[in-house]
């Protein structure tokens, strides 16, 4: 069996790289000319665990997040997930990752699940994939 980096088939992963964090960020930095947005953030998370992350408008927060997510990259630092670094298959790693950015707002006239359905399809998620999702989450929200 051939293995990419983030297959989640049985036997893809080993034990050790089981244990590791799920998500780890070392000494994250980016910087945007001159200005530092971000300096050494460094975090773990664990399976299962929830982290807040809390900060004042202007703290990097959004920035690091879409470093995070591999929507920026960063500066300086380095982004794991179960022990590996996210970049050596980026788009493996956001094929399993979601991420509603902030900037939702950019389409007011859309309703949720179309704006569920609009940043699927924008992914490539296949339609008889994406619409079971979308509906359950409308079925939620009400």
């Amino acid at each position: 069996m051939t293995c990419g980096l983030f297959n989640r088939e049985a036997g893809c992963l080993t034990e050790a790289a089981e244990r590791q964090y799920m998500l780890e960020a070392r000494s994250l930095t980016k910087h945007y000319g001159y200005i530092t947005a971000v300096r050494q953030v460094s975090f773990s998370i664990g399976a299962g665990e929830i982290l807040g992350y809390l900060g004042p408008n202007g703290a990097g927060k959004s920035t690091t997040v879409k470093m995070l997510t591999g929507l920026i990259q960063p500066s300086e630092g380095q982004i794991f997930y179960k022990g590996r670094n996210i970049y050596n298959d980026l788009a493996g790693f956001q094929r399993l990752i979601g991420y509603v950015p902030e900037e939702a707002h950019l389409y007011p006239h859309l309703s949720g699940r179309e704006y569920l359905q609009l940043v699927g399809r924008l992914r490539g998620m296949p339609r008889r994939i994406l619409d079971p999702y979308t509906a359950a989450c409308a079925r939620k929200a009400v």
